[in-house]
């Protein structure tokens, strides 16, 4: 009997210690770079900086001079969760590119503290999904079609007053004929332009 409860304790404590990682490795808090919480709902925006592209295999698919990103938080996290939000519709837009690109869903970030870059963190998506036309053909691009298939989007680093979001994402296609390659990479930088500060913490 006293053998029995001793497995028990142990395996007790071994499970308070996996709850206790998993809730640290997910404890992540987005807030206005001076201490305070984003409410739920709380609308981020960027503006595009410098060219945005799409290449695959070291060549160039696609550029774009301009754009815009606007998300709206579902969850600013906590000790237990994580943080994400959810691109509005029409908030993924292009413009000045040397192909037409549309979006069909900006789909679902979530945001993982990360000690380096300061205040700031990773960031994976999931059912971001965009058709281009290359050489005459329709291709569609996207993270991937399952909410909880999340992939390496971008880098957020924070600050209380001019918060970038680097994005460097291996897409997959969706869609397309054989003229449409095969997984292009985006890479673009956002300047957050609203609000005034945004930083990662960890809970």
């Amino acid at each position: 009997m006293k053998y029995v409860k001793t497995l028990g304790l142990g395996t007790m404590v071994v499970m308070a210690l996996m709850a206790s990682a998993a809730g640290a490795a997910s404890a992540t808090t987005l807030d206005d770079g001076k201490g305070n919480n984003l409410e739920i709902g709380t609308k981020i925006k960027g503006s595009m900086v410098g060219t945005a592209a799409l290449s695959s295999g070291g060549t160039t698919l696609v550029t774009c001079t301009g754009g815009a990103l606007e998300m709206a938080t579902e969850n600013i996290g906590g000790e237990s969760a994580t943080a994400y939000a959810t691109v509005v519709a029409g908030g993924l837009t292009w413009s000045g590119c040397s192909q037409t690109i549309h979006t069909l869903d900006g789909g679902t970030l979530e945001v993982h503290h990360k000690a380096e870059p300061s205040r700031g963190g990773t960031v994976t998506a999931s059912l971001f999904k965009v058709t281009v036309n290359f050489l005459g053909s329709s291709c569609t691009y996207g993270m991937s079609e399952v909410k909880t298939d999340k992939k390496h989007f971008a880098t957020l680093t924070g600050s209380d007053t001019a918060a970038v979001l680097d994005v460097s994402a291996t897409t997959v296609k969706l869609a397309g004929g054989f003229l449409c390659p095969n997984g292009p990479k985006w890479s673009a930088t956002y300047q957050v332009t609203s609000p005034a500060g945004l930083t990662v913490t960890a809970s």
